[in-house]
């Protein structure tokens, strides 16, 4: 009745956004989980004040920066070892309700969709940040939100990566197929664009669930929203991704198109006295052309 959830939290010099995740964690209501928190080298003490906040919970030291993915993998590859029939990929500046986790896994059992997501919200005021992306625009942008759907779930062609629900069966047939459960090539951000994009191409179903609230600090863990190391990432990955995935005639709209608008806002970020932004797409855009894969450095 109850599907062994496993809850990944991927912490990286943010323990203090990680124990507020925690704690809410531990609120809510459904009867079969286990938690992972995995630390991707962190130097600011994480790993201590974690252990002391939660020595009940298991923590994975990774020992160095192995990026979005590269760490969720590690924590992925242990989740697999414990049975777990789901994975919740948790950001560590999130908050959920008691309710979330029931919610999702619910949904996933009455739709059979591989991928689950949660209604976004963000923390400080409550506006929701993500309900629903369309293929092909999740290529080129965050869509603005829609008003939400008055029902329980609804398709999605990607879900927000700061919540996950992943079937098993879904990751180890991304392992037999690609080698790997998440993309370590990416480094971070677009991961979860590229897991939609492979389940497009599979055939596999998306949704989210109206009832799965999440709330997010957007970006904490890269500097905050609209940071350069956001920009730049967000801008080169969309293009190894746009060469990887996308058929023609969406191939060449997107390399007409998306360099475009991304010089426009680096023009926009010039104007406007941002240099460090301007610089990172621009670098982005470069790398991505390059198709230069993992850490910037």
């Amino acid at each position: 009745m109850f599907p062994k959830v496993v809850i990944i939290i991927l912490n990286w010099n943010g323990w203090r956004d990680t124990v507020e995740c925690l704690e809410s964690i531990l609120k809510n209501d459904y009867p079969n989980y286990q938690v992972i928190v995995v630390d991707n080298g962190s130097t600011d003490g994480s790993v201590k004040r974690i252990k002391e906040k939660f020595p009940y919970i298991t923590l994975i030291e990774t020992g160095s920066n192995l990026g979005y993915a590269g760490g969720n993998n590690v924590g992925i590859s242990y989740a697999l070892e414990q049975g777990a029939d789901y994975v919740l990929i948790l950001n560590n500046d999130t908050t959920i309700e008691p309710t979330t986790l029931t919610a999702m896994v619910e949904v996933a059992k009455e739709t059979g969709a591989s991928v689950v997501g949660g209604l976004i919200k963000d923390s400080s005021d409550g506006k929701v940040l993500f309900a629903k992306s369309r293929y092909p625009a999740m290529m080129f942008y965050s869509e603005p939100q829609q008003d939400i759907p008055n029902q329980k779930w609804w398709e999605s062609d990607r879900v927000e990566g700061s919540a996950m629900l992943l079937s098993c069966d879904l990751l180890k047939e991304r392992w037999r197929s690609l080698g790997y459960f998440l993309d370590e090539s990416l480094f971070l951000y677009c991961e979860e664009i590229e897991l939609a994009l492979w389940c497009r191409q599979m055939g596999k179903k998306s949704v989210v669930a109206k009832d799965a609230v999440v709330y997010h600090k957007v970006g904490t863990s890269s500097g905050g929203k609209g940071s350069p190391t956001q920009f730049y990432y967000l801008t080169r990955n969309r293009l190894l991704l746009a060469r990887r995935y996308l058929c023609d005639p969406f191939k060449t709209f997107f390399f007409i198109t998306y360099p475009l608008w991304r010089f426009a806002r680096a023009g926009f970020y010039i104007m406007k006295g941002r240099f460090k932004i301007a610089r990172a797409i621009l670098q982005g855009l470069l790398d991505g052309y390059r198709g230069k894969t993992g850490a910037k450095i």
